[in-house]
């Protein structure tokens, strides 16, 4: 008959054939993620961070995620808070006295490596205007406790190792100091 089977296509498909087409399929599925990747990177300036981090972590890496709330393209595993997360996240942080205790603190919950969207992470009461409704979605307002014990942390236990205008990767230090 004109149509094959159902079981001839399984047959076909264990023994390699791409007389059903299989091959073409393979090409566009390969064009399709070809191009969705080349929009991402024109269009998500998430994409270079995540692409040095897909190089350079580990798979049993960790991430955590401030200030970014878009881990679907993540590669790795990852911590991170959802929209109008930022007063939840803003209080973990600041629940360490310091920033040895939160390396410890981070470091006990697998915590490789931390990405900051400088943009999105901001000072409790900075002046300038009130964020937007929109912004509180995704923003991270500290409170200098927070912030404080983020920034010894991430000066002291940690190297920045990938830098772009948007974003900072750091690597964490492992253990005690």
């Amino acid at each position: 008959t004109a149509f094959a089977t159902i079981s001839d296509m399984g047959a076909a498909a264990r023994e390699g054939s791409a007389g059903l087409g299989m091959e073409a399929v393979r090409d566009s599925t390969a064009a399709l993620e070809s191009a969705t990747r080349e929009y991402l990177l024109r269009t998500r300036n998430f994409m270079g961070p995540y692409d040095w981090i897909h190089a350079n972590v580990p798979p049993d890496g960790r991430v955590l995620l401030l200030g970014e709330n878009r881990p679907y393209y993540l590669e790795r595993p990852w911590s991170a808070a959802g929209n109008l997360d930022g007063p939840r996240v803003a209080a973990y942080l600041g629940g360490f006295p310091d920033g040895e205790s939160l390396h410890r603190g981070l470091r006990a919950e697998g915590i490789t490596h931390v990405l900051v969207h400088k943009g999105r992470v901001r000072l409790e009461g900075q002046p300038g205007p009130a964020p937007t409704m929109i912004e509180r979605e995704y923003l991270l307002l500290l409170p200098k406790s927070a912030a404080q014990a983020l920034g010894e942390c991430l000066t002291r236990r940690a190297g920045a190792a990938y830098e772009d205008c948007a974003y900072t990767v750091y690597t964490l230090q492992r253990g005690a100091q």
